[in-house]
């Protein structure tokens, strides 16, 4: 899986950014799909309607892509 950085949302009331990513899958069973990592209130991983991906039976393939995608390079943008 390959994680591509896309945008970012920031929510000054929420105190809350999130980084999207565009993550290809491999073909598989994972097809891959567009993914925000959240920093801040509700940190986390969520999907592209923004609700966290727990539940989703590739969610810890999802969480492996996306360790450490974001860079301070990404943050202070």
């Amino acid at each position: 899986m390959k994680a591509t950085y896309e945008s970012k949302d920031q929510n000054y009331t929420d105190e809350q950014t999130i980084y999207w990513f565009d993550v290809v899958g491999d073909g598989s069973f994972i097809h891959g799909g567009k993914f925000g990592v959240v920093e801040g209130y509700n940190a986390g991983i969520v999907d592209d309607e923004g609700a966290p991906i727990e539940g989703m039976f590739y969610q810890h393939t999802i969480r492996v892509a996306l360790d450490g995608a974001v860079t301070d390079e990404m943050r202070e943008a």
